[in-house]
C-alpha cells in the first residue's frame, strides 16, 4: 500500500510545493541579510548608501511579516493538499463513495461518460470533506492511513490551523472562539483575559513556519509508509 499512496500525484505535488516554499523564503531571507551587511559596510567607511538600498536596513518588523506570509502560505498549501489528497483517494478507491450522498440526480443526470461522473463525485466529496480538519483526519484514517506518530502531532496540526486562522482573519489577535478551540484541542483551561490581544507566539513566525514545514513533511512520510 505504501507504494500506492506514494504514487499519488497529490503527494508529489505537496512535497514539491513545500520544498519550493522553503527555498524561496530562505533565499529572500539570505538576500535581506546580504543587504544588511552591505549597508553596514558602506556606513562603516562613510560611503553614501543608495536611497533604495537604504530601505533595506535591518528591520525586525519586516522579518516578522516575511514569516507571517510564509506560515500562512505554507498552511494554505496544506489546505489545498487536504482537498487534492482526498480527490486522489476517492478516484483511486471509488468504493469509498458508495455511502456518500452529497449530490442530487439533477447534478449527475447529464453526464455521458462514467469517468467524468466519477471525477465529479470525487471532487464534490473531496471539497465537502476537506473543510473541517477533524472531518478530514477521520476520512483519511478511514482508508487505513496513519498520518501521525502520536497524538501530539495531531494536536499540533490542529493548533497550527487555529494559529493560521487567527493570523489571517484577525491579525494575530485572540478571540473567545480561538480560546475555546485551544481548550478543546488540548483539553485544558484557558485564560480569557487574553482575548483581543496579539499572541506572543506570532513574534516568532519563523519558528511557526519551520514547525509547519517539518510537520507537513512528516505527514507525507507517514502516509507513504502506511
Amino acid at each position: 500500500m505504501a507504494q500506492t499512496y506514494k504514487s499519488l500525484q497529490s503527494i508529489k505535488n505537496f512535497r514539491k510545493t513545500l520544498k519550493k516554499a522553503s527555498n524561496h523564503i530562505y533565499s529572500i531571507e539570505n538576500s535581506l541579510v546580504a543587504s544588511y551587511r552591505m549597508i553596514e559596510y558602506l556606513e562603516k567607511y562613510n560611503i553614501k548608501v543608495p536611497k533604495k538600498m537604504g530601505m533595506l536596513r535591518k528591520n525586525d518588523e519586516r522579518e516578522v511579516f516575511l514569516y507571517e506570509i510564509a506560515f500562512i502560505g505554507a498552511y494554505a498549501s496544506f489546505e489545498h493538499f487536504m482537498y487534492d489528497f482526498l480527490y486522489d483517494l476517492f478516484r483511486k478507491y471509488p468504493n469509498a463513495l458508495c455511502n456518500e450522498k452529497l449530490f442530487s440526480y439533477e447534478e449527475i443526470r447529464n453526464f455521458k461518460r462514467i469517468t467524468n461522473l466519477k471525477n465529479f463525485i470525487a471532487d464534490k466529496l473531496a471539497v465537502a470533506k476537506s473543510y473541517d480538519i477533524d472531518e478530514w483526519i477521520k476520512v483519511v484514517e478511514g482508508f487505513g492511513i496513519n498520518m501521525f506518530n502520536d497524538e501530539e502531532d495531531s494536536k499540533m496540526l490542529k493548533f497550527l490551523n487555529i494559529l493560521r486562522n487567527d493570523l489571517l482573519h484577525a491579525g494575530g489577535t485572540t478571540s473567545s472562539a480561538t480560546l475555546e478551540k485551544v481548550k478543546k484541542t488540548f483539553n485544558r483551561s484557558v485564560d480569557y483575559s487574553q482575548m483581543r490581544k496579539r499572541h506572543e507566539i506570532f513574534d516568532d513566525c519563523k519558528k511557526l513556519f519551520i514547525s509547519s514545514i517539518a510537520l507537513f513533511n512528516k505527514i507525507i512520510k507517514n502516509i507513504e509508509s502506511s
